[in-house]
């Protein structure tokens, strides 16, 4: 039955395509995407330059102007005093990517050496 019922709507309403999208990018950014795409399958290089470098420049500033209305709610929600939704908007906004680096190895004696001179020399041996 589900399988039926599947099939059915994939038929009049079709397949939809999963595109992981940043929040930042706008619909006009995501228009110039498929025609670059479709430049580049035609074979039209200087057309596809061209998108490419304007699709750049849309992306930065889009994602300029979604950092600039994401930081205003941010001051608008720490002055009236929302604390709740200003840290949830606060991590929205953090990258979740981030790892920190180990700035400490351990020399041939099993010391640890974290001063960057030291860890120089160590690389050297």
């Amino acid at each position: 039955m589900k399988n039926i019922w599947t099939e059915a709507a994939e038929n009049t309403l079709g397949k939809k395509k999963s595109m992981k999208k940043k929040p930042w990018i706008s619909a006009e950014t995501i228009e110039l995407a498929n025609e670059k795409r479709k430049a580049r399958k035609n074979n039209e290089k200087g057309e596809y330059i061209r998108l490419r470098n304007e699709i750049k420049y849309k992306i930065r500033n889009d994602k300029r102007e979604w950092l600039e209305t994401e930081c205003a709610q941010i001051q608008e929600f720490d002055t009236n005093n929302k604390a709740k939704q200003l840290f949830e908007k606060i991590k929205t906004i953090r990258r979740s990517d981030f790892k920190p680096r180990q700035l400490a190895i351990k020399s041939k004696d099993g010391e640890t050496l974290s001063e960057p001179q030291d860890i120089m020399e160590r690389w050297r041996e």
